[in-house]
């Protein structure tokens, strides 16, 4: 009978120390996704940090060819009115000298 109890306590003994190594193993487990998720979540981060300065990258692109862009058009209306006032500068010269010759052809004829 002691026999038998002996074998009964070692049986009990050999379920706990099973019961306690599945335990471990189930934290170790845990603890392991625990970290695999906090990895995945730290690359993501990464990621995420990466495409935030690619986009700023890219906005701050895009704002400098459109100040380009607006710089350029701003030039040519400049060289364009420049133009204009030439003409329009030429063209007051002709007028003035249309209205002297005039002047003259009315003062000839008067006299």
């Amino acid at each position: 009978l002691r026999a038998a109890e002996a074998k009964y306590a070692a049986a009990e003994e050999g379920q706990r120390r099973l019961a306690d190594l599945h335990a471990a193993l189930e934290q170790e487990r845990s603890q392991r996704l625990e970290l695999q998720m906090m990895a995945e979540a730290e690359v993501e981060k990464k990621r995420l940090a990466d495409v935030s300065a690619d986009s700023k990258r890219l906005a701050e692109e895009v704002a400098k060819k459109a100040e380009a862009e607006r710089a350029a058009a701003a030039e040519e209306a400049a060289r364009k009115a420049e133009v204009q006032l030439q003409e329009a500068t030429q063209r007051l010269q002709e007028l003035e000298e249309e209205c002297k010759r005039l002047k003259m052809e009315v003062e000839r004829k008067a006299e």
